[in-house]
């Protein structure tokens, strides 16, 4: 693990930072008009505030990286006042996880090193991405894939929490 202390964290958005799960049918067939409508029936999973909270207090920043577009995804982070310091979306990139492109154009939008961040997300997409990209790759148990799946893909670790969290940035 890196032995300096991390300077910002970048998520993912659907099924890591949100529970959008409400919202997947009308996601993958492109409803978009149905998503906004239903934004208000996602929830926030478990210490996702504390653990923004606390980044805020010991000043990382916070990165958010979506396949989803951009209109959508600010709507969700607006909905669930999420602050966040840069955006990356489905359409700021040319090449989409598990390339590294959004990761790091996500790290040179935050102005830090890929090694001083702390990547999180439910998918392999994420995990590789964030591995090529060179950050430590933290995988979440509740998303889309599992344990063992984002283990053997590379995660440098797993938790099922994001209370589990607190204790890597502090």
């Amino acid at each position: 693990m890196n032995n300096m202390p991390f300077k910002g964290l970048i998520f993912d958005l659907d099924e890591t930072l949100v529970n959008t799960t409400c919202l997947k049918n009308f996601r993958d067939s492109g409803n978009w008009r149905s998503c906004f409508s239903n934004i208000h029936r996602t929830e926030l999973y478990p210490f996702v505030e504390e653990l923004l909270t606390i980044c805020r207090e010991l000043k990382l920043k916070i990165g958010v990286v979506t396949m989803s577009p951009r209109n959508y995804a600010k709507q969700v982070l607006k909905h669930h006042n999420i602050k966040y310091d840069y955006l990356v979306a489905y359409r700021d990139v040319t090449r989409r996880k598990p390339d590294p492109e959004p990761m790091l154009k996500c790290a040179s939008g935050l102005e830090l090193n890929p090694e001083d961040i702390l990547s999180i997300g439910d998918d392999l997409k994420d995990v590789l991405a964030s591995k090529r990209a060179g950050m430590y790759s933290i995988g979440v148990s509740w998303g889309v894939a599992n344990k063992d799946k984002l283990i053997a893909n590379g995660a440098d670790i797993v938790v099922d929490s994001f209370k589990d969290i607190f204790s890597l940035i502090k």
